[in-house]
């Protein structure tokens, strides 16, 4: 298995892994990412759902324009299409909150199928929707923002403003289009590249991780998954900002590659780490303060892999006599950090103290274990981050922010989002590290 090819025939199947030795299974049918993909729509239905199919086509006001509209023309010869439109509630468009989904059940309840066309939003609304009443889903994308089209999770918005990552079935089939693609905002597509550099960090998380015995057994499939495409864009960084097809099918790929992983292995894990942390803390602050998110999620992912790439690279710097030193001579105040975030930005409600009590428990492993394997961690989980200069690089070539303070985002919101967003995961990563070793005192240095 050496190449995207190879992961593609295995759609619609378990293998046995000749990375990791265990089975995953690859329960979509079909991804198509090419140009005129929307032509191919009819065909694509009868060949996964038959014949006369009844569907329910999702959009918002802007993704029925880019891409909904013309799906909903074309799936006509393939059965009955009702298109659900949704419409903003109290906000300037539809985000992911879980308001959306009963909407999306009701319209769908004599249906076959549901579409969803639109991107990262959208999507994960449409896939919640057909796991909760048992259809399945087929996702016409409208940009190249996310890994939400291939995934089996669904990130919402809960009780207004708690970010969760709910299980979900992921779709039978994607399609994306290239000529739709490129003619994305500027910014999701910027966002889409942001998040795509996110990977080898999520994948550095995760082999420490799993070297104390925590999480998900590491297997190096995904990474290798996702970099036989990044290798083919993330020094494309002008050319994807120019909205090259070519630039951008691999884009494309990387994300959709992104989103496979999470579910041959089952979890976010292969593609979410101290990043999305931050990026869901920096969202859940928002939330309590309006209906509208400080920046882009991608975005917000890129400024955390750039302030994640000096973390690790000081981490792979130090010396086990340091390391040693720090960890006998800081032990953090778990309770007080809470407090700044209960008392400033967001109460610890819904599933947050579940996972926040998770965290403790991981971090007292962590503290009796990193001695043991500090070599290994910077021999192995250390080594898989690009350095701080090349992610800067590639995210100034495609014109993407690299301080949170680019987004608009208050530099103390900022400070206080990557000291304390570790807390709102059970899932280990560098942050914890960082923090357990006195790090995160020196922030400032890491965000600058």
């Amino acid at each position: 298995m050496d190449t995207h090819t190879d992961i593609l025939s295995y759609l619609g199947k378990s293998f046995h892994c000749p990375r990791c030795g265990r089975r995953h299974s690859l329960p979509i049918r079909k991804v198509v990412n090419e140009n005129g993909a929307l032509l191919r729509l009819p065909e694509i239905v009868r060949e996964l759902f038959g014949s006369d199919v009844s569907m329910v086509l999702v959009a918002d006001e802007n993704t029925w324009q880019a891409a909904g509209e013309r799906a909903a023309r074309l799936l006509a010869d393939a059965g009955k299409v009702t298109p659900l439109i949704l419409s903003p509630r109290g906000e300037r468009q539809v985000s992911a909150l879980d308001c959306y989904v009963t909407d999306i059940c009701a319209a769908a309840s004599n249906a076959d199928l549901i579409v969803t066309a639109g991107a990262g939003s959208i999507t994960d609304l449409g896939k919640r929707a057909a796991d909760l009443c048992g259809k399945p889903v087929l996702c016409v994308g409208s940009a190249p923002s996310n890994n939400a089209y291939t995934s089996n999770l669904a990130a919402l918005l809960v009780d207004g403003a708690v970010k969760v990552t709910l299980p979900c079935r992921p779709p039978a089939g994607v399609v994306c289009d290239t000529d739709v693609m490129v003619n994305a905002p500027l910014d999701l597509i910027r966002a889409g590249f942001a998040d795509s550099l996110a990977k080898a960090f999520a994948n550095a998380d995760w082999k420490f991780a799993s070297m104390l015995g925590l999480g998900d057994p590491y297997c190096s499939l995904p990474l290798e998954l996702v970099s036989s495409a990044e290798s083919r864009y993330v020094e494309q960084g002008e050319k994807i900002a120019a909205r090259d097809r070519c630039a951008i099918t691999a884009l494309v790929d990387g994300l959709n590659f992104g989103g496979i992983s999470m579910v041959i292995i089952g979890t976010s894990t292969p593609a979410s780490g101290g990043e999305h942390h931050i990026s869901h803390f920096l969202d859940m602050t928002a939330h309590q303060r309006g209906p509208e998110v400080f920046a882009l999620h991608g975005l917000q992912v890129g400024v955390g892999c750039l302030v994640l790439s000096r973390i690790w690279k000081r981490v792979r710097e130090m010396p086990r006599a340091e390391m040693e030193r720090r960890l006998a001579s800081h032990t953090p105040d778990h309770a007080s950090y809470r407090k700044i975030v209960e008392d400033n930005y967001f109460p610890f409600s819904g599933t947050l103290p579940k996972e926040y009590d998770g965290k403790l428990r991981a971090i007292g492993v962590l503290r009796s274990r990193l001695p043991d394997l500090w070599e290994q961690i910077l021999d192995g989980p250390a080594r898989i981050p690009p350095e701080p200069d090349a992610i800067r690089s590639w995210l100034a070539a495609a014109g993407c922010a690299l301080r949170y303070e680019d987004l608009g985002i208050d530099s103390r919101i900022a400070r206080d989002a990557a000291v304390c967003a570790r807390y709102i995961r059970t899932r280990l990563t560098v942050l914890d590290i960082a923090a357990e070793l006195g790090l995160l005192e020196e922030i400032d240095s890491f965000l600058a």
